[in-house]
């Protein structure tokens, strides 16, 4: 058999072994924050998703909660509907409590100029991410920062949704004191640059006070 030949032959069994391999196809993830996810799906659970990312497929298993997934769209094309929350126009979301605030604490009085905020950070990425946006507000001085809960009027939780390499990207979480959501905002990307000293938390933080926190509640 001549080269060519046996070369032909190769290629044409390399791809009848291609082709036989599974294909998985993408399901998107859109998160209540507005934020949408490539990924696998790998199981729905009555409380949680549980999903890898689409560009990792044999990293970590992510789980989150169902209340923080508005839908899922499968590679199939179907979708699944699950949290009912839905997004203003200009991307922060409604607040998903319904029950009514304590007497003489109503929204505007709760985020009203002078109070007192504590920032919650629960993942050490949002840790790591929680000084500057304390620095952030501190420098706004719109609001006092407290170090207890207990004494605070609101609580903002900072949540890092990803922290890959040098870029970042969360979202704050706006809740009275007994933890009932007022308001969210959209997720901010930042990645490191010489307007933030280098540091994409610190590029989120100020991207958290400028366009959000003061267009929502100044």
């Amino acid at each position: 058999m001549r080269m060519t030949e046996i070369h032909k032959s190769l290629v044409c069994v390399a791809f009848s072994a291609c082709s036989l391999l599974p294909s998985s196809a993408q399901d998107t993830l859109t998160f209540t924050n507005g934020n949408k996810v490539a990924a696998l799906v790998n199981e729905i659970l009555p409380t949680e998703i549980r999903y890898k990312r689409f560009d990792n497929p044999d990293g970590p298993l992510y789980t989150v909660l169902k209340d923080e997934v508005v839908r899922v769209k499968y590679g199939n094309g179907t979708s699944e509907e699950f949290a009912s929350e839905a997004l203003r126009s200009d991307g922060h979301s409604l607040s998903t409590s319904s029950a009514p605030l304590p007497e003489n604490r109503s929204f505007k009085g709760i985020v009203a100029r002078g109070n007192w905020v504590y920032i919650e950070a629960r993942s050490p990425a949002s840790v790591d991410g929680a000084a500057y946006l304390i620095e952030a507000i501190q420098d706004w001085k719109y609001w006092k920062v407290v170090p207890n809960s207990k004494d605070a009027d609101m609580i903002i939780e900072l949540k890092v949704d990803s922290d890959e390499g040098l870029e970042k990207s969360a979202f704050v979480e706006v809740k009275d004191r007994e933890n009932r959501l007022l308001s969210k905002s959209v997720s901010y990307r930042s990645g490191t640059d010489g307007y933030n000293g280098y540091n994409a938390y610190r590029g989120i933080a100020t991207k958290l006070v400028n366009e959000y926190f003061k267009k929502e509640f100044h």
